[in-house]
């Protein structure tokens, strides 16, 4: 028997992290089978075609992300917000998005080089993963900003998260502890009420108003996006 589970990481007989897509794959299905996905093969041909869907399944999550970090990019985080939204609607609960930009790093580029800069980016990744639940996956959603969806959360609670990561980017010396940076961080907060009427598109727009905000305010504070919208 060969299983995928939402907490797990063996995918179809195979060691394969697949952290970073599962939601957009698994949290797609029926309620009764979103717990748990199994495929049987009973040898001979059941085998292979397990193996093969193994190998496809693989390939796309090697397209799907990006090489500098390993994180799943844009592509996925629409398909994770639109299972967010519809998992929202059905079951009647929050959800949250929240885009992280640690400021400071233009400058260690032309300061220090590419390289540098993208050991960085690597660094700050490996910091925020260990503050995130295991359900949780972190997102580059483009440059130096990354997105972090999260189900079944509401706007204080995602408050708390932002600024955990916000609080430990900041408080973190990076590159041989040569490099200190301030972090940005704009929320938006859906509540089961609001997901009607939101496509991720909308969550993606509010969630940028923030961080705009967050940016203008140099990291001293996550903004949430009801906060940003009345400035």
């Amino acid at each position: 028997v060969n299983t995928i589970t939402r907490e797990g990481k063996r995918l179809i007989g195979h060691n394969t992290d697949v952290s970073g897509f599962r939601r957009a794959f698994v949290d797609g299905l029926p309620d009764v089978d979103r717990d748990r996905v199994v495929l049987i093969g009973a040898g001979g041909a059941g085998t292979a075609v397990a193996h093969a869907l193994a190998s496809t399944i693989v390939s796309v999550y090697s397209v799907l992300t990006d090489p500098l970090t390993g994180l799943p990019g844009r592509h996925e985080l629409m398909g994770v917000l639109r299972a967010d939204l519809d998992r929202a609607r059905r079951r009647r609960l929050p959800c949250a998005l929240l885009l992280v930009n640690p400021l400071g790093l233009d400058a260690v580029n032309e300061q220090y080089g590419r390289r540098a800069g993208d050991g960085l980016i690597r660094e700050v990744v490996q910091t925020m993963q260990a503050l995130l639940r295991r359900s949780d996956v972190l997102m580059r959603y483009g440059g130096a900003i990354f997105a972090l969806p999260l189900g079944n959360v509401g706007a204080d609670a995602a408050r708390l998260v932002a600024d955990r990561v916000r609080h430990h980017v900041a408080g973190r010396a990076f590159l041989q502890e040569s490099v200190q940076l301030r972090c940005a961080v704009g929320i938006v907060a859906c509540e089961a009420a609001d997901a009607d009427a939101l496509e991720p598109l909308d969550l993606l727009k509010r969630a940028n108003e923030a961080l705009g905000v967050a940016r203008q305010k140099n990291g001293e504070e996550a903004v949430l996006w009801h906060d940003a919208a009345a400035e």
